[in-house]
């Protein structure tokens, strides 16, 4: 803590002594953000305490990236994880937390399946081809607003906006390995009804020997009014994939003993309805219903020769049904109050095997309800400071209680430049597979908690140009692991995880910009020395795009990865190595031909830099792609 406290003040005291001489003007231009996943209600980012990172239509327009993980890879805090090429996972981590220690919410609804092996952690490949308008990233302990699984934070990803603004849009890019990305878009007005409907179709090519992945998606929203005071909106989605690659841990196409592939197959499907009534100028009611169907078939192989892993398959559903009542009441003089409640019923269905020579099932059923009651304050104390004061109680069916709460304040300290520091509680109750699993499982399991600290400040250089720095702190504790000589999961560790963000962006005129990340954390497992996988020191990103004129812009984007520990089972016992550092520089072009038509080349890994993913399993080397576009006027 002392070691990046003192970097932080510095940083912070230069940044004040500076800012003095910054215009009201500059300020103005973040005014008008919005963010609504880090309060119950929509709240202007000018008033937000928590560390919160926007990424809108226009930012994710610059950033040109083909997915969503490759848009997070240049945020602050946010570590992606490739686990094997295009068929693996891609697993998402902030702060140094477990990756299913991060909540994942669909335009509010939640998405993380607790019956998967990984305990619930999300694979982003699965949001990946998702036309996104807007991605909110709040990092900390969020459990007061957001329930289980925030232990480490929140990204929500929103899509565009019913309506007949929406042009028709098809978009096609293809490349090398057999790689192609076919997505069509629309919106409409249908009377009183707004509609958007996004679809489209993926293979990603076997970049990666034996790793492949395959998705076709429909997302489709409407929306529409009552009145002056009534807002309704309903979204459905549906995705269906199927995926091949070397076991986890098993060595890869490098390593691996044996060349058989895991293989799956899954179906995800969600239907949400929203209404919001305005009762009066001061007092809104918003209250959502949400349903969500995953279900997953896997068969592996196991890991050759290690027969603590055989041959083994899961048909594995998880079902979700939620509903949501908030309620805010302004109370004037710039103060809010929020209170309401929310009910979430999961439930998770496994059917599976391990083949020891022998069949041994692994069967579970498992459900679970749970309510929670919860109340905010917003209040601005004063024209230069805002303060957030949350608390929330949630309650299983099965005895489990957990109280949380979360305390933000920012201070102003001139138009451009302002402090902000943040403390709060997250919990994440056990997961389905670490309950029930016929080996591993244990029903006497807690839920895992986090107490987390951030300080940070931020600078208005200008109108487009900014700079922040964060300081933070983590603590984890009840951490579930498995334990080999017991043969079951156990809660035992306690992890602290401490670091500092610095990021920015400049706007050298109309025809460059330039945009920063770097974060460092340090990671320490109490009363243990060993390190933990997949977590680097040291991780930074820097972009810079060059409008060269109103028709073509190009990009480059250079991405730094620490030093990672990383496992393999492929010797026949646990061997664990340092994989090298990562360093991958990409370059693109756009080209708006007409006022309809556009094409993107891009090429990937311009070096052709080689490094490891995980063991055994290389990064790709230098591809390119070529994209087509056209919209209607």
């Amino acid at each position: 803590m002392k070691r990046y406290s003192g970097i932080v003040a510095g940083l912070i005291s230069s940044i004040a002594m500076q800012s003095t001489v910054a215009d009201q003007d500059r300020q103005d231009q973040a005014l008008e953000t919005i963010v609504v996943t880090e309060n119950y209600a929509p709240s202007s980012i000018s008033a937000t305490a928590a560390s919160v990172t926007v990424l809108d239509s226009d930012a994710l327009n610059e950033l040109n990236k083909a997915q969503v993980s490759d848009a997070l890879r240049t945020l602050p805090g946010v570590l992606i994880e490739e686990q094997g090429g295009a068929g693996g996972l891609v697993a998402l981590s902030i702060r140094g937390g477990e990756g299913n220690f991060t909540k994942i919410l669909l335009n509010g609804v939640a998405l993380n399946d607790p019956t998967n092996v990984r305990g619930g952690s999300y694979d982003m490949n699965l949001l990946n081809d998702l036309e996104v308008n807007r991605i909110e990233v709040v990092k900390g302990p969020q459990s007061v607003i957001h329930g289980s699984d925030a232990l480490a934070g929140v990204i929500q990803l929103v899509t565009p906006k019913p309506g007949a603004a929406l042009r028709p849009k098809v978009s096609l890019e293809g490349g090398q390995d057999g790689y192609y990305n076919l997505k069509l878009s629309t919106g409409a007005d249908l009377g009183p009804v707004g509609v958007f409907v996004n679809a489209g179709t993926r293979d990603s090519g076997e970049w990666v020997a034996g790793s492949e992945r395959q998705v076709d998606f429909i997302n489709a929203m409407a929306a529409w009014s009552i009145g002056e005071s009534d807002d309704f909106t309903a979204q459905l989605h549906w995705l269906d994939g199927d995926r091949t690659s070397y076991p986890e841990q098993s060595g890869g196409p490098r390593l691996s003993v044996s060349s058989a592939l895991e293989r799956s197959n899954y179906t995800s499907e969600l239907a949400a309805l929203g209404w919001v009534r305005d009762w009066s100028e001061t007092f809104r009611t918003d209250i959502k219903l949400n349903t969500l169907r995953y279900q997953e078939q896997t068969d592996s192989p196991g890991i050759v020769p290690y027969t603590s892993v055989p041959a083994n398959g899961t048909d594995a559903v998880f079902k979700q049904q939620s509903v949501s009542w908030v309620n805010t009441a302004e109370l004037g003089n710039d103060h809010s109050l929020s209170f309401g409640a929310d009910y979430r019923d999961e439930s998770g269905d496994s059917k599976g095997y391990l083949d020891f020579g022998f069949l041994i099932p692994t069967d579970y059923r498992l459900s679970r309800e749970t309510t929670g009651v919860f109340l905010q304050w917003r209040a601005r104390l004063a024209d230069d400071v805002d303060l957030n004061l949350s608390t929330r109680y949630d309650d299983t069916d099965q005895g489990q209680h957990q109280h949380t709460s979360r305390l933000g304040l920012k201070y102003e300290l001139t138009p451009a430049f302002a402090l902000r520091a943040n403390w709060g509680q997250g919990f994440k109750l056990p997961s389905f597979f670490a309950l029930g699993h016929a080996l591993v499982g244990n029903p006497d399991l807690l839920p895992e908690e986090a107490k987390g600290f951030d300080l940070g400040a931020e600078w208005q250089l200008s109108g487009s140009s900014v700079l922040g720095v964060s300081w933070f702190e983590n603590r984890y504790t009840n951490l579930i692991d498995f334990d080999p000589q017991a043969f079951t999961n156990v809660n035992r560790d306690r992890v602290d995880a401490q670091g500092f963000e610095v990021w920015g962006q400049w706007q050298g005129g109309e025809k460059f910009s330039l945009n920063f990340a770097l974060t460092k954390t340090d990671i320490e497992v109490a009363g243990s020395a060993r390190e933990l996988e997949g977590r680097p020191d040291w991780q930074a990103t820097i972009g810079a795009l060059w409008v060269l004129n109103s028709d073509l812009t190009a990009r480059l984007d250079y991405r730094w990865v620490g030093e990672v520990f990383s496992s393999s089972l492929h010797t026949g016992q646990s061997f664990t190595q340092t994989l090298d550092d990562q360093r991958q520089l990409d370059w693109r072009l756009a080209w708006a031909a007409t006022a309809n038509f556009s094409m993107n080349l891009a090429i990937d890994n311009v070096l052709d830099d080689d490094f490891e993913t995980s063991v055994g399993f290389p990064n790709a080397g230098r591809t390119l792609r070529l994209g087509i576009q056209w919209k209607a006027d």
